[in-house]
């Protein structure tokens, strides 16, 4: 009789604070340790997988982003029979995301975040990368040198025209004090975005 509570509990949905907490420390796994997390399609994963996607309705925008810049990281996109059950995860999180950025409850790292794992992970969410623009257009004020690059480069690596957002980021990333905190990376990445979306952007990289 003492198993039945303990059973019934390990069927309970995880807490979204302990979904984010997993995921967040996936999404900082490197070189030996990333390969073996993809080893199989990700099979060692996938009770996370099937966790995440029975909760994915409770996640807030902070874990909404920790998540995808996870999968990003993981690259466990769908292509493949052993990689299939993954796609049900993206889709839900395309769908997580929309509402978050309808709700604009999404920071500038997490707009950037969502956009770069989309772009890694060669998913066409059309209707999300609209949405990311404009929500990431509106806040541009606040992203800073970095989030820019990671953004710009999200969606020149989609190819998804969002002229309006290059425009802002253009306006924002090129002006003095911030243009001053970018890395060579970051330029870099800026430089590469702009020419491959075709995007003139004189002030930010004459």
């Amino acid at each position: 009789a003492g198993a039945g509570p303990a059973r019934r509990g390990a069927r309970e949905p995880l807490a979204p604070v302990h979904l984010a907490t997993c995921w967040s420390r996936l999404g900082r796994a490197t070189g030996s340790e990333l390969a073996h997390l993809r080893r199989g399609g990700g099979k060692r994963l996938e009770p996370l997988r099937r966790a995440t996607h029975q909760s994915l309705r409770r996640l807030d925008a902070k874990g909404v982003a920790t998540l995808a810049h996870a999968l990003g990281r993981l690259r466990l996109c769908g292509g493949s029979e052993t990689t299939q059950p993954w796609s049900e995860l993206w889709e839900g999180l395309e769908e997580a995301a929309l509402r978050c950025a309808a709700r604009q409850t999404f920071t500038p790292q997490g707009l950037s975040n969502t956009a770069w794992s989309h772009a890694k992970a060669g998913r066409r969410a059309p209707a999300l990368f609209d949405a990311l623009a404009r929500e990431a257009e509106r806040q541009a004020d606040g992203f800073n040198s970095r989030d820019h690059a990671i953004t710009a480069w999200a969606f020149a690596s989609a190819a998804h025209a969002a002229p309006s957002l290059f425009d802002a980021i253009a306006a924002r990333a090129g002006a003095a004090p911030l243009l001053g905190q970018c890395s060579e990376q970051s330029l870099s990445n800026l430089a590469w975005a702009f020419a491959t979306a075709g995007h003139e952007a004189s002030e930010l990289l004459d």
